[in-house]
């Protein structure tokens, strides 16, 4: 039975995940015709055009989705904690250091300092963090501050600091997946993190639900590999946990084909693009519905299969 299920999301990922690239592709296209500009017809038609807008990047309201962030409380009081003394103390060269794997043309701490004096910029931590973090788009911003947060929380007195931050990113939903045990994940927590992303594809925050859906499967394959692992340091990237996850599988169950193993990664790489893609492109009414419930279900699908074995 189990083997059939898998034998068929296989046969249907492949296809899910070529429609999702030729909606990216399709949603907008430009070029010329008789000196005018042209826009291709978009897969799906809106009823309002997207309104959003960016300032300083400290803080961002999208209007068609309804997100909010405000950057520059959530940056006060993630410095707050990264100036406390101890385990939890970031000097310059351990924050760029930290942020270099989301930004990889960010130089080492001497050559950065030295760039910025050259340029009459100040070199206080403060603001040049402040700088570094603007610098990013706001989905990786947001992955950015949740992974010092991850660090962060382990330092002891920072459980509820922490926790305030997290909300004021997503409503708690960017809990690191580092800290959730295995035989936590089961049908009902999945059922839990569903029955949020339902209500928030109900109400029109598509790009939260999608947020939501990556949080859950990125947490799942954390877990799954710490499960199966035995290991100092794991990944908390989603690609990277998704091709162990399939390593794992590919070795404990050899009679499969890899074309059904493919799915694991496939869906990484789909829920991942998603995510980075509203970020980016702020979909909303019958497109931004219809990618978050397929990343919904896709999430949905890939870890009640997988939960048969963990």
């Amino acid at each position: 039975m189990l083997k059939s299920k898998l034998t068929f999301l296989a046969e249907t990922r492949a296809g899910q995940s070529y429609a999702l690239q030729d909606f990216f592709k399709s949603k907008r296209q430009t070029g010329t015709a008789g000196g005018k500009s042209t826009i291709s017809k978009p897969l799906f038609r809106h009823k309002t055009s997207r309104v959003g807008c960016r300032g300083d990047g400290l803080y961002s309201h999208t209007k068609s989705v309804g997100v909010m962030i405000k950057w520059n409380a959530v940056f006060k009081r993630l410095m707050d904690l990264m100036d406390q003394q101890g385990g939890g103390y970031f000097s310059g060269s351990r924050f760029i250091k930290a942020l270099q794997e989301f930004n990889e043309d960010l130089p080492n701490y001497t050559e950065y300092i030295e760039e910025r004096s050259r340029a009459g910029k100040s070199t206080t931590r403060r603001v040049y963090y402040k700088d570094i973090l603007t610098d990013l788009d706001e989905g990786t911003r947001v992955r950015a501050v949740s992974r010092l947060l991850d660090t962060l929380e382990t330092v002891e007195g920072n459980a509820v600091p922490v926790s305030e931050i997290r909300k004021m990113l997503g409503g708690g939903t960017l809990a690191p997946s580092a800290v959730i045990p295995a035989e936590a994940w089961n049908a009902d927590r999945l059922n839990e993190y569903l029955s949020k992303i339902d209500a928030e594809i109900a109400s029109g925050e598509y790009e939260h639900a999608v947020t939501l859906s990556y949080t859950c499967l990125e947490g799942f394959y954390g877990a799954f590999v710490r499960a199966k692992y035995k290991q100092a340091m794991y990944s908390h990237e989603i690609i990277t946990l998704s091709k162990e996850v399939k390593g794992y599988l590919k070795g404990a169950i050899k009679e499969y084909p890899d074309e059904v193993l493919n799915g694991i990664t496939q869906a990484a790489y789909a829920v991942d693009k998603s995510r980075n893609q509203f970020s980016q492109s702020h979909f909303a009414n019958e497109a931004g519905s219809w990618l978050a419930t397929y990343v919904r279900d896709l999430v949905n699908t890939q870890i009640r299969l997988l939960l048969h074995f963990l």
